[in-house]
């Protein structure tokens, strides 16, 4: 089962939500379709795969980034930060749907 690492691996019912998901829309199939992957929105919310790959120079705020160069990210900080998140201790896959994406401050949601 893929899961965040720092979320449903604490949390059971999410694991739960995320098995009974998974089992309703893929069935017997180990391998899902594109229509399939889109059809998994709790387990979307839950594990959002990274774009990790850079190839050109960063710059954000007052800091550069170069490219093929490691970028070390305190997420825990990011994730948990009261500044940023209403009960940041508690996980709540909801905050995820898209259509909170837009009031979302960029940056505060980092996928790992």
């Amino acid at each position: 089962m893929l899961a965040g690492h720092d979320t449903s691996n604490h949390r059971k019912d999410v694991q739960i939500k995320v098995r009974e998901e998974i089992l309703r829309v893929l069935g017997d199939t180990l391998t899902p379709t594109i229509d399939q992957q889109r059809e998994l929105k709790y387990l979307n919310m839950v594990h959002q795969l990274p774009k990790r790959e850079n190839s050109e120079t960063i710059k954000f705020r007052n800091h550069v980034f170069l490219p093929k160069k490691p970028i070390l990210i305190n997420i825990y900080e990011i994730h948990h930060s009261p500044k940023y998140w209403e009960d940041p201790e508690e996980f709540i896959a909801e905050r995820f749907e898209n259509e909170n994406d837009e009031k979302r401050e960029q940056y505060t949601w980092l996928a790992v």
